[in-house]
């Protein structure tokens, strides 16, 4: 390791510990995490202890010897001084025991100040798991949920020529033709920029618009454009084409169009000025405009037919990438960096979606570079340094859903509690995701949602219950053939669509109901039919996943339809309270009165049930460092625009 290379390496450690932030990872508080236990992997490896680590102040504490040789380093001991030395190449790191100053020797001496420092526990030396690591070159990372620390000492490649993904066809990547579900805008936020943006907290960041003043009385918006932005065919981007884009999408909605009913108009002061004035405060205005996106007015301003315009002209945009190839026939994408972009220097110089058949098998030829696994292949590439996996907690859920319109026996809240306790949400979980997921929740949040609330109706799995409640409501198995039968002795069946993905899930679904007297006759069909025919109505029950069904206002009359939620209109659902609770929420500004409303919202939808969350799926990745490592612990998605640039 060259000087540079050794002072950058402590100048990280030393302004990590500074800041107080050296430690395993969010989520571990240094007053709640003294001295709980931890688990530790070297290169997917899971090491073994005779004395555990454990969090101590926020610090991983690890047995020296145990660390050093899974890291291919040397250990020395003084037990008079009570020195321990850590070899490794050119670099040396020394810790007494007690004290809080160790120094990183390599071409010269610095002297780092520890949180905690190395100690004796049952006869084993303890040292700061971070500092040793880093200090030979390793990256750490901590997982909160498992509380493992992954440890990896060949540090992965954080740029590439190519990466090369799974491919399929997700419609043309403009605002206007991509097809509705997530795949499909990924690809178009590659391309396509925002004014601002919001961060998985909320938090709004800037993107075209560097920086923005809000009136006292929160009706005007006013936003400074960055300097120098141009389209990719090398015209400037000015404050016209923001007034365009504006005009343009309210007479040609886009397929995931923002929220922009607050808007009163939208002008522009000069070349670099927009202002926007609100019919009234909106306090979530800047989050709903995180969903804008500028369009070029020199090329869109004559185009009458944007959801069929596939012209090249069509994805010029200010994003990082450049489409240059697209085939809707083999599902085939090819994205290059565009080299005048705003931001950071794109990290990848080509992404492209190639097709594949077997996607484990094209993995491991080398054809693309990341796949999700099932759990039960995770042996498969643990303990193999050629793999990095990473685990994903996801909100993405398949949800049920009961159309009261199509099915009068749907509407009554009794019925479709009884279906859910009729449904264990938990054999699904075990049998369909073996394992790696998340039962549902009635109230629909996520567990990680920070206004979920876990005291909602749970119908935890009582099949009793089901049969007690169906009882209530007059259906009885009349002949005795195991159906139930309603007062005019038509058998309760009821057809459930769904697509491949979910065929299975559904099958469960239809043993676990047939085992309280309902008949369910499942409808396979290929993704697009099914989620036309959802948008549209066209079921009685339907299973359909997303990460979109976090939103509640699909349940509210002011949703819209759409590929991956539906609306109350749709499905025969109306609440006047789940409405006004919904709204209010919306127009809130204080946190905690926000959080009661949605805890309020969240018992009732949850009572009401107008549908299911059947579970939440976790996902693995498994990627090779040595071809590109600088994949996102964010997001799961692949062909998210954050796993390639950080803007």
């Amino acid at each position: 390791m060259n000087l540079t290379k050794s002072r950058l390496v402590v100048l990280v450690v030393l302004t990590a510990l500074l800041v107080g932030t050296w430690f395993c990872g969010p989520g571990v508080p240094p007053a709640a995490a003294n001295k709980q236990a931890v688990k530790v992997e070297v290169d997917n490896k899971l090491l073994a202890f005779d004395v555990s680590p454990f969090i101590e102040n926020g610090r991983v504490l690890v047995p020296v010897r145990a660390l050093c040789e899974a890291l291919g380093a040397s250990v020395e001991w003084d037990g008079k001084t009570g020195i321990v030395t850590a070899k490794k190449g050119d670099t040396v790191v020394k810790l007494t025991i007690g004290s809080k100053i160790a120094s990183i020797t390599e071409k010269g001496v610095t002297e780092v100040i520890l949180e905690v420092p190395a100690k004796i526990v049952n006869g084993r030396t303890m040292v700061p798991l971070r500092l040793i690591s880093e200090a030979f070159g390793a990256k750490v990372d901590w997982d909160d949920q498992s509380r493992l620390v992954r440890v990896a000492t060949v540090v992965g490649a954080k740029q590439a020529d190519v990466i090369r993904l799974a491919g399929g066809d997700w419609g043309y990547p403009t605002p206007f033709a991509h097809y509705p579900r997530g795949p499909g805008s990924r690809k178009m936020r590659l391309i396509f920029d925002t004014l601002v943006t919001a961060d998985e907290n909320e938090n709004i960041l800037p993107r075209l618009a560097s920086s923005w003043q809000v009136s006292g009385d929160g009706l005007v918006y006013t936003f400074k454009l960055r300097n120098g932005v141009k389209w990719h065919d090398g015209k400037p981007l000015t404050a016209e084409d923001v007034v365009f884009s504006y005009e343009y999408q309210k007479k040609y909605p886009p397929v995931s169009a923002a929220n922009l009913s607050a808007v009163k108009k939208v002008e522009a002061v000069d070349p670099q000025t927009v202002r926007i004035e609100l019919h009234q405060a909106e306090p979530r205005f800047l989050n709903n405009l995180a969903s804008f996106t500028i369009i070029p007015k020199h090329i869109w301003e004559k185009v009458t037919d944007p959801y069929n315009y596939t012209d090249p002209k069509a994805v010029v945009g200010t994003g990082p990438y450049k489409l240059t190839d697209y085939s809707k026939e083999h599902g085939t994408y090819r994205f290059v960096a565009n080299e005048d972009f705003w931001g950071r220097k794109p990290r990848v110089k080509a992404i492209e979606f190639v097709p594949v058949g077997e996607q484990l098998l094209a993995f491991e030829q080398g054809e693309i570079d990341r796949i999700s696994i099932e759990p039960d292949l995770l042996p498969r590439y643990e303990n193999k340094s050629e793999y990095r996996i990473m685990f994903y907690e996801t909100t993405w859920a398949y949800r049920l859903y009961f159309n009261m319109k199509a099915r009068p026996e749907l509407a009554d809240k009794t019925f479709r509690q009884a279906l859910a306790y009729a449904i264990d949400r938990y054999e699904l979980v075990k049998k369909v995701e073996r394992g790696a997921a998340v039962a549902g929740n009635p109230g629909v949040l996520h567990p990680s949602n920070k206004f979920y609330k876990p005291n909602v109706p749970q119908y935890l799995y009582d099949p009793g219950k089901a049969k007690e409640l169906l009882k209530s409501l007059g259906y009885k198995d009349v002949n005795g053939d195991g159906w139930l039968e309603n007062s005019r002795g038509e058998k309760l069946s009821f057809t459930l669509l769904c697509d491949e993905g979910s065929a299975r899930l559904a099958e469960l679904i239809k043993q676990q109901l047939a085992a309280v007297g309902i008949e369910v006759i499942v409808k396979s069909v290929d993704m697009r039919t099914r989620d036309e025919r959802f948008a549209k109505g066209e079921f009685e029950l339907c299973i359909n996943g997303s990460g979109n069904g976090e939103d509640l206002q699909e349940l509210t009359s002011s949703g819209k339809p759409g590929a991956t939620r539906t609306t109350a209109s749709v499905i025969g659902y109306n609440n006047p309270e789940v409405d006004r609770l919904y709204n209010a929420q919306l127009k809130e500004t204080d946190a905690q009165k926000r959080a009661q409303l949605m805890a309020e919202l969240q018992r009732i939808v949850a009572e009401d049930l107008p549908k299911l969350t059947l579970f939440y799926r976790n996902n693995i990745k498994v990627h090779r460092p040595s071809v590109y490592d600088g994949w996102s612990p964010k997001t799961q998605h692949d062909d998210s625009r954050e796993n390639f640039v950080a803007d």
